[in-house]
């Protein structure tokens, strides 16, 4: 990775990112190459990305970014979606509604950002790569509770779980047959975030 990556999680031990792969449902092959990587789960990354396991190199490129960073890549995706085969279609309304709420959290997280973008994901029904960016932005903010009431802090993995799904999602969605081609770009795109690329500002 490059030196100038900061867009990753640290994380404090090995013990702590071995805690957060083990809430991945890993395949077989990849869990025991994953966990070699120490704290390095961007390296595990890509390493499993090599290995040709890209499905599990999105699970777990979505713990090793950061939240802010995870939940822009989701946003990436769903803008990158491949449509049906000759069937060039745009996003519904509410999808387009809940990217632009999740692109506005990245751009500048605050509680009611996050709020907003959970029930533009309840108005898209949770089932696009758009809602989903937009359940991930509020779950990588700080408090899953109703606003006003007492700050309930989401669990750390569930942000970049659920980017991961988006990106996933935005991968075979319509286009199962190029799923291969564009889930590999998907993880370029992670690594290129990470590495400061692809910035929500640039």
């Amino acid at each position: 990775m490059s030196q100038t990556a900061t867009y990753l999680h640290r994380f404090e031990s090995a013990e702590a990112a071995a805690a957060r792969l083990a809430k991945l449902d890993l395949g077989a092959a990849a869990r025991p190459l994953a966990m070699a990587s120490g704290v390095d789960l961007a390296g595990a990354a890509r390493a499993l990305a090599a290995a040709g396991m890209a499905g599990d190199a999105v699970s777990v490129l979505g713990q090793a970014l950061d939240k802010r960073a995870a939940v822009w890549w989701a946003c990436l995706a769903a803008r990158q979606e491949p449509p049906p085969a000759d069937t060039p279609i745009a996003m519904s309304p509410a999808e387009t509604a809940a990217l632009a709420a999740a692109e506005d959290w990245v751009r500048g997280p605050d509680p009611a950002k996050a709020h907003a973008a959970f029930a533009a994901a309840e108005a898209a029904d949770m089932a696009s790569p758009a809602a989903c960016a937009a359940l991930a932005a509020f779950f990588a903010g700080d408090s899953i509770a109703p606003p006003g009431g007492q700050a309930v802090p989401p669990p750390d993995h569930v942000a970049g779980l659920v980017s991961a799904g988006a990106v996933q999602l935005a991968a075979v969605r319509h286009r199962p047959e190029i799923a291969p081609q564009t889930l590999a770009a998907f993880v370029d795109r992670g690594f290129a975030i990470a590495a400061g690329q692809d910035h929500w500002e640039n």
